[in-house]
């Protein structure tokens, strides 16, 4: 399985998710270009998704995340991807990534933006923004950070 840091790392596999046809008329609205996934496209308008974000060094915050959200059945989630390297972990995991563009995030070191508040302070803005795109396609989001669990 896919490393982080030293640790093996073994989700959970995805909860089965009930395949419904959603007619278009019903559907979120994705603007052209907007690289959502396939099974986020299908969703109903005012389908709850659960939102967080991670740079890879807190990828293991957000696998557990994962991980609690799987158990507890829930199977619309994306993650915001703030490098290049978380967006790698989750597409090898299966778990619904979009990247997250802001270069002043993207090209710092691994460390945890918390410790660098100007850093953080962009993260936050960029986080803002992403949940505005997400929320006008229609959906209802659950922003959570990535060492929150779901039980």
């Amino acid at each position: 399985s896919p490393e982080v840091g030293h640790q093996p790392v073994a989700l959970p596999p995805p909860p089965p998710s009930v395949v419904e046809y959603v007619p278009a008329s019903e559907r979120v609205i994705v603007p052209p270009g907007e690289n959502l996934p396939d099974k986020l496209r299908m969703a109903r308008k005012g389908s709850d998704l659960f939102i967080s974000f991670a740079s890879s060094s807190m990828a293991p915050f957000l696998l557990n995340w994962i991980a609690n959200l799987r158990r507890s059945g829930i199977t619309k989630l994306l993650v915001g991807a703030l490098d290049a390297k978380m967006e790698e972990i989750c597409k090898q995991q299966g778990i619904d990534v979009l990247p997250i563009q802001g270069q002043s995030i993207a090209n710092r070191n691994a460390a945890n933006l918390r410790f660098d508040y100007s850093a953080y302070k962009r993260m936050a803005a960029l986080k803002v923004e992403f949940y505005k795109r997400i929320i006008s396609m229609g959906f209802n989001i659950w922003a959570c950070d990535a060492d929150t669990g779901w039980m």
